[in-house]
């Protein structure tokens, strides 16, 4: 990162720019990105929190998903999603730490994955089926700009990488 931060203040320098004005455009551009550790940070929590009630009481949150009656299948799937979107969490949790390992990759790769697909899914069932509630349309709309900016932060990082093993 401290290679990444020089090379842009040369850059900078070289175009007739001051040192402060260098050092001001880059920490802006810093600042702009959302790094990797806090949107595994922040999907970490959003997904436990999402699978504790599922796994409690999956009744009330299929209503509110899918705006009908509830039965005996749906609530035995509703707790198997919530206990794997519960884990899911706690490896985000856990790789927000090491985002730079291939394992805090993997785990960036995998709910990446998830949000995308997650939105898809969820707003493609919402607007072509007859049933699904307003949570239906919350859900799949909060997935998708999640689902983005990892794609973004991932982008960055394997750019970053390239960019590195190419000044080596």
């Amino acid at each position: 990162m401290q290679v990444i931060r020089y090379v842009a203040k040369l850059n900078h320098l070289r175009h007739g720019h001051s040192l402060s004005a260098c050092a001001q455009h880059v920490n802006n551009t810093e600042a702009q990105k959302v790094s990797l550790r806090f949107l595994l940070a922040l999907s970490g929590g959003l997904e436990i929190l999402a699978g504790l009630p599922a796994l409690i009481t999956p009744a009330p949150l299929i209503s509110l998903l899918l705006g009908g009656p509830v039965d005996p299948i749906a609530s035995v799937l509703a707790r198997l999603f919530g206990a794997g979107v519960f884990a899911l969490g706690l490896a985000c949790l856990k790789a927000r730490d090491d985002v730079r390992s291939s394992a805090g990759q993997a785990v960036s790769l995998g709910i990446t994955a998830y949000n995308v697909l997650a939105a898809v899914v969820l707003i493609w069932t919402a607007a072509a089926s007859d049933f699904g509630g307003l949570l239906l349309w919350v859900a799949g709309i909060g997935h998708a700009p999640l689902g983005a900016l990892f794609v973004l932060a991932l982008t960055r990082i394997i750019h970053e990488a390239s960019a590195a093993s190419a000044d080596a």
